[in-house]
């Protein structure tokens, strides 16, 4: 009788684990792209930030020598995201609203 109960417990935390990791992975998301120049050159050193414009929370990363950024932990949300370097225009992309996206910008001198 105690191995059937614990025949029927196994399964029933492993499927409550799951059900948990499915829930924590649902509430963050990510946004990721490139910067580049008008002439499509990628621009490494520029930052660029996620507002969140329903809580005012912001995020903040710098491209990588490649010109890539990657926010890999947002909350769901409305987002506008910013590029901004010296020399350069701030770029802003606005009305975003958070899934797994992949968005490049924009800047010029």
């Amino acid at each position: 009788m105690r191995l059937s109960k614990f025949v029927l417990a196994v399964p029933a935390a492993f499927m409550l684990c799951l059900l948990l990791a499915n829930i924590t992975f649902a509430q963050t998301s990510g946004i990721s792209g490139t910067v580049a120049d008008p002439t499509s050159a990628l621009i490494p050193g520029v930052a660029v930030t996620a507002t969140n414009t329903a809580t005012g929370v912001v995020s903040t990363s710098l491209t990588n020598d490649s010109g890539t950024y990657n926010f890999v932990t947002l909350p769901p949300g409305p987002y506008k995201l910013s590029a901004s370097l010296q020399g350069f225009q701030t770029a802003t992309v606005t009305n975003i609203s958070l899934g797994r996206l992949r968005i490049s910008v924009s800047i010029s001198s």
